[in-house]
C-alpha cells in the first residue's frame, strides 16, 4: 500500500534525522544545515519515499540514512589527515580547480581516485567535502555531501536496486540546482564487478 504524501514526509524526516530548532536552525543528528537546503532536502526525500517504499518495504533509507551518516563523517573530519596522503601537494592543486570550478558551475567537475586500497581515496574525498560544503566561519553545512557505499545501491527486491540508484541521481539533480553537492562513491569498482559477474 502507497504512503500518503504526510506519511512519506514524517519517514523521510526521520530517515534524515532532521529537526528544526527554536532558533529555527536545522539540525541533522546535531549537525546545522542551511534552512534553504533543509527545506529542499526535505521535500526531494520525501518524494525518494513515495517512489522507493510500500508499507514496510523501506528502500529509501538505503540512500536517506546515507545523508545524516555521510554529513557527520565530514562534520569530524580532521584536514590535518590529509598530509599524510602521498602526493599530497599534487591532489591540492586539484582541490583548488575543483573549488574554482564549483564557483563557476557546480555540476561542472567529476574527480575519479583510484588505487590499492589504504593509499587515502576515501580520505581525500571527505576533505574536498569539507572544504566545498562545509562553511567553517559559520559552522554551518551550505551543500550536500553522500558518501554511498555498494550495500546502499543494492536491493534484494526484482529491480529496485535501478530505482534505488535513479532516486539517487534525481535527489542529487535537484539540490545541485541551488546548493554544491558533493558525492563519493566509496569502492566502485565493487559495484561495476558484481555487474560484470551477473
Amino acid at each position: 500500500m502507497s504512503l500518503t504524501y504526510y506519511e512519506a514526509k514524517e519517514r523521510a524526516r526521520r530517515l534524515l534525522n532532521i529537526t528544526e530548532t527554536k532558533t529555527s536552525d536545522y539540525v541533522i543528528g546535531g549537525i546545522r544545515i542551511d534552512s534553504d537546503l533543509a527545506n529542499q532536502l526535505v521535500k526531494v526525500s520525501t518524494e525518494i519515499v513515495q517512489q522507493l517504499d510500500i508499507g514496510e518495504v523501506a528502500e529509501s533509507s538505503r540512500i536517506l540514512s546515507a545523508i545524516p551518516r555521510s554529513l557527520k563523517l565530514v562534520y569530524d573530519f580532521d584536514p590535518s589527515e590529509i598530509a599524510y596522503i602521498g602526493g599530497f601537494s599534487k591532489l591540492e592543486h586539484v582541490m583548488e580547480r575543483l573549488r574554482r570550478s564549483f564557483k563557476e558551475n557546480p555540476k561542472a567537475e567529476i574527480a575519479v581516485l583510484y588505487g590499492p586500497p589504504g593509499t587515502g581515496k576515501t580520505t581525500w574525498g571527505r576533505y574536498v567535502a569539507r572544504k566545498l560544503v562545509y562553511d567553517e566561519g559559520e559552522g554551518v553545512f551550505k551543500g550536500l555531501y553522500v558518501e554511498v557505499r555498494v550495500s546502499d545501491l543494492v536491493s534484494p527486491y526484482v529491480g529496485m536496486s535501478a530505482r534505488i540508484a535513479d532516486a539517487l541521481i534525481n535527489m542529487v539533480s535537484s539540490i545541485a540546482e541551488k546548493h554544491p553537492v558533493v558525492v563519493l562513491f566509496d569502492e566502485a569498482d565493487a559495484l561495476v564487478s558484481r555487474n560484470v559477474a551477473t
